[in-house]
């Protein structure tokens, strides 16, 4: 067996499963769509969604708005604009991007439907700041919360009650006109309301968590900023039908398949892992030493899991935390005599993990060979939180390059 050629074979395998483009056409020819149609697309997977409902739908298309991340369009589309824009920090492009579209709609005559393709990276992509927030507010909030270890729900918690587009606030302004959301989740349990923020959905959250989460985390931002926060989103929205259309689930139904395709006996650990990027990597380390002492009948096995970790930034290091996770499992192996062949794979579905050109990483016995070859004091760069400059120069990166799909990270575990 070749552990690491056959891990990345997994992760390959279940990301080719949530692809959009099937799953847009499927559920278009789901719904009715009675009227001509504006197509308004968000996120990482934006793009290919778009794609693909502009040449299902053909003329019944009357024009539309593309806006994602940076590096993540593929040219052009027919009748649409396509917007690139920064992620996970909004910037500019995405707020210009974003006015760009609301202008568009505001425009359409009352018989057009909108199909709204939603999908994860939409909070920093689509944004237009409440009245009293400048984009300077947002980028401060947006970096205080993302370096505190804040999960996604408390980020998108805050995020949706700055904005006039989030939070079930898009819909409210479109109140008068039918919107059909299909919907790539990249939250765990797939609230609808924090997939990029909830654009089409009655919200949730409430100011006084808003409140809360800003205590939680030491955050000090000026009061300005907290008096909008006291404004809530709307509860609830009569005009919008959302479909979820991917998620987890699918990519780590997939991946245990492939596995057992391949030889392994899989076994699903979560597809909600949420802690600690930290604690994330020291518990498969954990799981790669002590399975084959008490489970060997078992072996080869296949150990799966999902979700989106945190990390708590300390440094000023470059990663991601599918790239933590990978450091932390290689610190904590490296000085284990007596493990099995093994590989460890974590990348993010989306093949950008963090502000980096790498899904994430995969770490074999191999790996670990190199680092104690070399003398590499792997404590250092994980203190700096620079997990992908190690894993570079141990050529120990996995690079896709954007998928054009985003449901979450996926770890793989492979011991022989």
């Amino acid at each position: 067996m070749n552990l690491k050629k056959d891990a990345e074979t997994i992760f390959l395998k279940a990301l080719e499963s949530q692809l959009p483009e099937n799953a847009v056409i499927e559920n278009l020819k789901k719904i009715k769509l009675s009227k001509k149609i504006f197509i308004l697309a968000v996120g990482k997977a934006a793009f290919k969604m778009a794609k693909s409902a502009r040449e299902y739908l053909g003329e019944r298309v009357c024009g539309g708005v593309v806006i994602t991340k940076y590096g993540h369009s593929e040219g052009k589309i027919e009748n649409l604009d396509i917007f690139e824009a920064g992620h996970p920090i909004p910037d500019e492009n995405g707020i210009k991007a974003a006015d760009f579209a609301l202008k568009k709609i505001e425009k359409l005559k009352c018989d057009v439907e909108i199909l709204f393709l939603i999908s994860g990276g939409g909070s920093a992509l689509f944004e237009k700041p409440l009245d009293g927030i400048t984009l300077e507010d947002l980028i401060f909030i947006n970096n205080s919360l993302l370096r505190s270890g804040a999960n996604i729900v408390q980020i998108n918690t805050v995020r949706k009650h700055l904005s006039s587009v989030k939070g079930g606030r898009f819909a409210y302004l479109n109140k008068g006109r039918d919107i059909f959301s299909l919907i790539l989740s990249d939250v765990l349990g797939n609230n609808l309301d924090f997939i990029a923020s909830g654009p089409s959905v009655a919200d949730t959250s409430t100011s006084k968590q808003c409140f809360d989460i800003v205590e939680e985390f030491n955050l000090s931002p000026e009061n300005r900023i907290l008096e909008v926060l006291k404004n809530e989103t709307p509860k609830n929205i009569e005009n919008s039908k959302n479909i979820v259309i991917g998620s987890i689930d699918g990519l780590i139904r997939t991946a245990k398949k492939e596995a057992e395709l391949l030889g392994y006996f899989p076994i699903v650990l979560s597809s909600n892992i949420t802690i600690e990027a930290k604690e994330a990597g020291e518990l498969f380390a954990k799981i790669c030493r002590d399975f084959p002492l008490f489970n060997e009948k078992l072996l080869p096995v296949a150990i799966i899991g999902g979700g989106e970790t945190t990390v708590k930034v300390w440094g000023n290091g470059i990663g991601g935390r599918c790239q933590e996770m990978c450091l932390v499992f290689l610190n904590r192996v490296r000085n284990e005599n007596s493990m099995r062949n093994f590989s460890f794979l974590s990348c993010g579905s989306d093949g950008t993990d963090g502000p980096t050109d790498a899904a994430g990483g995969i770490i074999s016995n191999d790996t670990v060979e190199i680092v104690n070859e070399r003398n590499i004091d792997s404590n250092v760069f994980l203190n700096n939180n620079d997990s992908y400059s190690l894993l570079n120069e141990i050529d120990a990166l996995v690079k896709t390059g954007p998928t054009g799909t985003n449901v979450n990270d996926i770890h793989i575990l492979l011991i022989e």
